[in-house]
Parts: structure tokens; C-alpha cells; sequence
């Protein structure tokens, strides 16, 4: 697998839980094997999963999208 690019997505609220440690084995596994890792971890980055009213901005062009 050398030279290949891995994307972990990981969301896991404790870094010490069974996922973390599987997503750490994961990254060295594959760092080891050649590959460029890139962990994007949504708890650190505060994701929100929703949309909400501020996530849509401008006119829809489409005419079936309402917006309350």
C-alpha cells in the first residue's frame, strides 16, 4: 500500500476508548505499510451534524426547498 493517501474519519467523544486505540492502531499500522495518514477527528473539530437555518444562505433554485 506504500504511497496511497488513507482519510480516517473518527468520532469518538473519548480519546481513550476502545475506537481511539483501534483508530491509533489503524494510523501506525498504516504509516508502517508507506501510506500518507490524514485523521480528521469530529469531536476535536466540534462538528455539528445538522443543518441548520445558518448553514443556508442565498435563494434556493430550487422551487420544492422551503425554508421556515
Amino acid at each position: 500500500m506504500a504511497g496511497k493517501k488513507v482519510l480516517i474519519v473518527y468520532a469518538h467523544q473519548e480519546p481513550k476508548s476502545f475506537n481511539g486505540s483501534l483508530k491509533k492502531v489503524a494510523v501506525d499500522e498504516l504509516s508502517q505499510q508507506g501510506c500518507t495518514v490524514t485523521v480528521s477527528d469530529l469531536y476535536a473539530m466540534n462538528f455539528e451534524p445538522r443543518a441548520t437555518r445558518k448553514d443556508i444562505t442565498g435563494e434556493s433554485r430550487h422551487k420544492c426547498l422551503v425554508i421556515f
